[in-house]
């Protein structure tokens, strides 16, 4: 796999973090961790031997494995990359401030409360600050081609709404997210996307495509057998030294929409409002454990 198709894979891998820590489930909110160990890491690439990049929540404990500051931040808020607005060094992917964690969960905490933990984490620690705000973005509209899907539409099963339900393993091969489920090949860098509806694949393909989102505008409704085949090893190899970051992103769009095509779907420009969070504050160096 180049180093092109490592990048994506990694993208997808840092996604499927983000979701995890985003699933929603009942239980009695809860605030802030018991106790928290914030150590400073580096950056490696997903895949790396004896090294965890990820979040793993088990029923006491939340472990998160060299994840950079601001992916944190995405995962407390549940939003992409593109609707963080915040200080240059906070994107920087060489200079990126990198932590491992490990919380420790109050009795009777769920998963889906772990984003509200780490939101308190951040401020209490980073001294973290935003605001809400909402911008004008270049978007990307998922349609039907012409010719109509090319995917059977099948008969509903368990009701299926948003991050509701979630199995997943980050860095073992792909995971599962409300109605899509997503497996890699590490060797030849190909994605398979299966998605009953097209909210669940909207989901996947915005993490592809950022920092452009993707809306749904196929108007399709009901479930279906959607499986979308992402050949990443059509893309080029820029080789040694600095990746254009311009020509990494119309690559990854051009095998996409080569996908897409294929499963009678396809994007279209537009401009449209996202909703945003404007960092206001933010300490790089956690205080003291």
């Amino acid at each position: 796999m180049n180093n092109m198709q490592k990048r994506m894979v990694g993208g997808i891998a840092l996604m499927m973090v983000a979701m995890s820590a985003n699933a929603q489930t009942p239980g009695a909110k809860q605030t802030a961790f018991e106790v928290a160990v914030i150590k400073p890491a580096t950056v490696q690439m997903p895949g790396t031997p004896g090294v965890f990049i990820g979040l793993k929540v088990t029923a006491q404990q939340v472990t998160i494995g060299r994840i950079p500051l601001g992916k944190l931040i995405e995962i407390a808020y549940g939003v992409e990359p593109y609707q963080v607005e915040g200080p240059d060094w906070l994107r920087g992917s060489q200079d990126a401030e990198v932590f491992d964690v490990v919380a420790n969960l109050p009795d009777g905490a769920t998963p889906a409360q772990v984003p509200l933990m780490l939101q308190t984490l951040l401020a209490d620690r980073f001294k973290l600050t935003i605001r809400k705000s909402s911008k004008a973005a270049n978007t990307y509209a998922l349609v039907v081609g012409k010719d109509g899907p090319k995917f059977p539409k099948k008969e509903a099963g368990p009701e299926v709404d948003g991050f509701s339900r979630l199995d997943i393993e980050v860095g073992r091969g792909g995971g599962q997210i409300g109605g899509a489920k997503l497996s890699q090949d590490p060797k030849s860098g190909s994605v398979l996307i299966e998605a009953s509806n097209p909210g669940g694949l909207i989901a996947m393909l915005t993490s592809l495509l950022q920092p452009t989102p993707v809306m749904d505008k196929t108007g399709l409704q009901g479930t279906f057998d959607i499986k979308l085949q992402i050949n990443m090893s059509d893309m080029r190899s820029m080789g040694p030294g600095p990746i254009n970051q311009a020509d990494m992103a119309q690559q990854q769009k051009d095998v996409v929409v080569a996908a897409l095509d294929k499963i009678g779907l396809k994007l279209e420009s537009q401009k449209g409002q996202v909703e945003t969070i404007v960092i206001e504050h933010l300490e790089k160096t956690p205080t003291d454990n």
